[in-house]
């Protein structure tokens, strides 16, 4: 029997083994796709609302000249809707290649499914980080990420059937290897920019 919204909600904040046992058998990302655009939808709303006091709290402590800066932040926000359903497929993509390399025994579906739904209690309660005190926020928003994290944990060693070290790898190595390719891109550009005519040239050793 299909477990209704409700259900899929209370089960994965209350005991998140049992949820991602109970939906094995399922072939489909549609229920974990609506489900985090509800919850993106959530998100990116009440963001954009609380979005403002966040911006009135710090303001004062910026520079002269950096209300245009917030004013795009806030318009920024208005396109976390979208920048996050691309989100969740990309990484969702990068993680099940090394899901599969890692010795991932199930379809994308699963990999997506898992992150789909651990990303959950960072789109209901991410957005408190912008409408509750600095220091609040910050404590609530990595509470909250720790959360989403524990429960991708769960799901891709339960759906993947794999121990929660190789789920946690599934994770952590699409990462480091994005890092260092955009740390690599960085250090390129950097070097052709000196190397190009009119560059700064090589920084001197001495002074």
């Amino acid at each position: 029997m299909a477990l209704s919204w409700k259900e899929r909600i209370q089960l994965l904040f209350s005991s998140p083994a049992a949820f991602f046992d109970g939906i094995k058998q399922e072939t489909t990302i549609r229920p974990a796709l609506k489900l985090f655009l509800v919850g993106a939808l959530v998100y990116a709303a009440l963001s954009y609302v609380s979005f403002p006091l966040y911006l009135n709290s710090i303001l004062a402590t910026l520079p002269p000249g950096s209300g245009a800066m917030a004013g795009f932040l806030s318009l920024f926000t208005l396109l976390l809707f979208p920048l996050m359903i691309v989100g969740v497929f990309a990484i969702s993509g990068l993680t099940h290649v090394f899901a599969v390399r890692l010795g991932g025994k199930r379809g994308f579906p699963r990999t997506f499914n898992a992150i789909a739904y651990g990303s959950l209690p960072t789109l209901f309660l991410g957005w408190l980080f912008f409408a509750l005190p600095w220091w609040l926020g910050w404590t609530v928003s990595l509470l909250v990420s720790l959360w989403s994290l524990i429960i991708e944990i769960w799901g891709l060693s339960r759906l993947h059937e794999v121990s929660k070290l190789r789920a946690l790898l599934f994770l952590l190595l699409p990462v480091i290897v994005v890092t260092v390719i955009a740390v690599a891109v960085a250090a390129l550009f950097v070097i052709a920019s000196m190397a190009a005519p009119g560059g700064a040239g090589p920084l001197p050793l001495y002074t």
